[in-house]
């Protein structure tokens, strides 16, 4: 179907000029093309032990050499948790046939060289350890082991993931979805649909869906959402549906422009991508400093001391430094031990020392600063396809990391007239306070603080133009939880969850709340083999599950069940609903992970009348995804209902046909 659509001149106008707009700083703040990073290799062995082979007389049958790998040995990346140094006997023997003594001291004053690789860990570098040692490397690992990638010396230890993009200008996704609601006459029959298209356009990814109200009518479509996303390690540029980047709830049209230096930032979630996300911080380096005395080998660790990332002798000073540890929703972790070991003795239990540090996803680290710029316009109704633009808005915002436990922003926002925006997050090392303070001067503020004094309790308190909110998440047992809630507006709530298991084929959750007007609240399942009962009790909504998994097999992921579910409703007129029912879903999987078959055939009675119920959903063809709704509501008085859904989905990323 093809429908050409006459736009009105004021749309026409609009459209060009942020196109145009766009377009100009894409161009102007597009930054120059990256210069090809040299290539190095990572030899990932698939043993539990890689043994370095060291022998001056003699090398390995099969080595690894420059030719079996087309780079040369000393490039290769060994994880050292994954390393064991094997040395052959005559190395051990000194000029006068004695012993020589042990090599572990050498290769403990090589370890300051070794580097800090993202995904391997602390790595050897040969080169450095074959000067003191006096040999020749020589090892054997399987040539399917290597794993060539590419590295640059100055990465981080964990790097922010990039969005999902496609490179070049294609169409990759094609989604038609269409809704067929029946009646008596064919003539009054309502035909509704969803057009969903994906792409990529110069460097970014688009998106664009159509609501078709009335499918046989193209003038009751309009625009739904259009969004282009256009991101760059240093620069992110938004066109398009968004939301504003302060407090004001709802969404606008218009366009982003984001810059930042020294940050890396979150992954973005397209097509939803929030301009306020993207100034968030993906990974938060950090350097851990102290004291110890001189002749101490210091060790960063992780994972209770289990993986050693990075380690340091103390000089004279007295003074340690580990530098750009990586904290974050990108960081190895929120809590690093160090590790001292008085003249570098390894033997003795170490004296450990535990740092903490949760950033805020709004902190910067010192020196950073990231800043926005966005304009656009309310979009208001969909009485035509482009929809009516009015109330512009927009605004600019800075933020600067002034330390890394301080974060401040300022900018200007333009929303019925133009008001001064400030931000302030405060986060310290080593306390479990968190600290966020945003908003129009000369309003109520938001605030927001957290507390976390153990790893089991939990205090937050908020406080914003519609009241005071206090909240407490209390881990009483391994297994159970409790939660308590107090709202200025709301009163006060209690929760109480608990899950136990009882063996490998059975397990019992159980919930209890009660609310500010004293009702209480009930949930309770229960899994005993392939029994399964549930009951929750949730204002004046009573439901009861009852079911069993039909001819279960452990090979098979196919999910057949009987189910019987009881319904009460108490609100003016209390009301009760039964169902039996029996539900169907294949283990195999099309493209889209949907399943092949899902089924669900039933009857119903109760206090509005009785009859069937029968769900269909099926992969026709690879991209054609059918789904059939019919159910009679009352028996004594036939009103049937049926529903017909129609899903194509053409995708440019994949097969058609899984393998």
């Amino acid at each position: 179907m093809s429908e050409v659509f006459c736009f009105h001149p004021p749309y026409q106008i609009w459209l060009n000029l942020l196109m145009g707009v766009s377009l100009a700083l894409a161009v102007v703040f597009s930054p120059q093309p990256a210069q090809t990073k040299p290539r190095s290799f990572s030899a990932q062995p698939t043993a539990e032990t890689t043994k370095l082979q060291t022998n001056l007389e003699s090398s390995s049958p099969d080595p690894i050499n420059e030719q079996t790998v087309g780079v040369s040995p000393f490039q290769l990346l060994i994880p050292l948790s994954k390393t064991k140094v094997t040395v052959n006997p005559p190395f051990l023997r000194g000029k006068e046939g004695g012993e020589a003594g042990n090599v572990a001291p050498i290769i403990q004053n090589c370890m300051t060289s070794f580097d800090l690789d993202p995904d391997l860990g602390l790595v050897p570098s040969l080169q450095a350890i074959k000067h003191p040692l006096r040999f020749h490397p020589c090892f054997q690992i399987p040539p399917e082991a290597l794993m060539q990638e590419t590295k640059d010396k100055g990465q981080r230890t964990n790097d922010a993931k990039s969005p999902d993009l496609q490179a070049g200008n294609e169409l990759n996704t094609v989604q038609q979805m269409t809704t067929v609601t029946p009646a008596a006459d064919l003539s009054t029959w309502q035909l509704q649909g969803e057009l969903l298209a994906r792409g990529s356009f110069w460097g970014g990814n688009w998106q664009i869906e159509v609501d078709q109200t009335r499918l046989n009518r193209p003038q009751s479509w309009y625009l739904d959402n259009f969004q282009y996303f256009r991101p760059t390690p240093e620069t992110d540029l938004i066109v398009g549906q968004q939301t504003p980047f302060w407090l004001e709830k709802g969404e606008y049209w218009g366009i982003t422009y984001l810059q930042r230096e020294g940050v890396e930032a979150t992954a973005g979630a397209f097509p939803h991508v929030n301009p306020e996300q993207r100034l968030q911080t993906h990974v938060f380096p950090r350097d851990i400093t102290g004291q110890a005395k001189p002749g101490t080998l210091v060790q960063l660790t992780r994972n209770q001391g289990e993986e050693v990332l990075q380690e340091v002798w103390v000089g004279k000073d007295g003074n340690y430094r580990f530098q750009d540890v990586p904290f974050g929703k990108g960081g190895l972790s929120a809590k690093y031990d160090i590790l001292f070991f008085p003249q570098g003795q390894r033997t003795l239990n170490p004296e450990q020392q535990t740092v903490s540090f949760r950033p805020l996803a709004e902190q910067l680290p010192e020196g950073s600063v990231s800043w926005l710029i966005s304009t656009g316009a309310r979009r208001n109704n969909h009485r035509a396809f482009w929809g009516d633009f009015s109330q512009l808005i927009g605004g600019a915002t800075l933020r600067w990391g002034v330390a890394d436990s301080i974060t401040l922003g300022v900018g200007l926002i333009h929303e019925q007239g133009w008001q001064r925006w400030g931000e302030f997050f405060f986060s310290p090392l080593d306390i479990p306070l968190d600290v966020t303070i945003a908003g129009v001067l000369g309003e109520t503020l938001e605030t927001r603080i957290n507390y976390q004094p153990t790893p089991h309790l939990n205090v937050s308190f908020q406080q914003n133009h519609t009241g005071n909110h206090l909240q407490t998440h209390w881990q009483i047992l391994p297994r159970m939880r409790l939660s308590a809630r107090w709202d200025s507006q709301q009163g006060r709530a209690i929760n109480l969850r608990g899950r136990f298991r009882q063996s490998a084929n059975g397990s019992t959750v159980i919930g209890i709340s009660l609310k500010r007007d004293r009702q209480l609240q009930w949930q309770i399942r229960q899994q005993l083999g392939n029994l399964e009962f549930s009951h929750r009790d949730r204002q004046g909504i009573t439901q009861t599950r009852l079911s069993y998994a039909l001819f279960k097999d452990i090979s098979s992921q196919d999910k057949n069940r009987l189910n019987l579910a009881y319904q009460t409703r108490d609100f003016h007129q209390k009301n009760h609903l039964l169902t039996l029912s029996w539900q169907y879903q294949s283990g195999q999987r099309d493209v889209s992970g949907n399943p092949l078959w899902d089924v669900e055939i039933g009857y119903r009675m109760g206090s509005q009348g009785e009859g069937m119920k029968a769900n269909l959903e099926t992969t026709i063809l690879p991209g054609l995804r059918l789904r059939g709704h019919y159910e009679i509501l009352n028996q004594s008085s036939p009103q049937n209902r049926f529903r017909i859904e129609l899903t194509t989905e053409m995708d440019g990323q994949q097969n058609l046909f899984e393998k």
